[in-house]
């Protein structure tokens, strides 16, 4: 989805591209300080991160993320993914 930096406490007003994420390890992540990885836009907090789509993370974590929030929300199948379309 695109949403306003700024609702993200980023110093930009234009939109950005996010996809919010489940995951077991919220803390982790946003303690790590990696860049791209936000407290989760309208969600739980506790649970739930928000993903900057601008390259911040690689294809291979952001796949990985993915397929942990899957599972997480219910999505039954907890191997990676065949056929899925590659990051542009």
């Amino acid at each position: 989805m695109d949403v306003p930096g700024n609702r993200l406490g980023l110093d930009e007003d234009g939109l950005v591209e996010i996809i919010n994420l489940k995951s077991d390890g919220v803390l982790d992540l946003l303690i790590s300080g990696t860049p791209g990885i936000l407290p989760a836009y309208h969600m739980d907090k506790r649970h739930w991160v928000s993903i900057l789509l601008d390259g911040g993370i690689t294809p291979g974590e952001l796949f990985a993320l993915i397929d942990e929030s899957h599972a997480l929300t219910g999505g039954g199948h907890t191997g990676p993914r065949r056929g899925r379309m590659p990051l542009a």
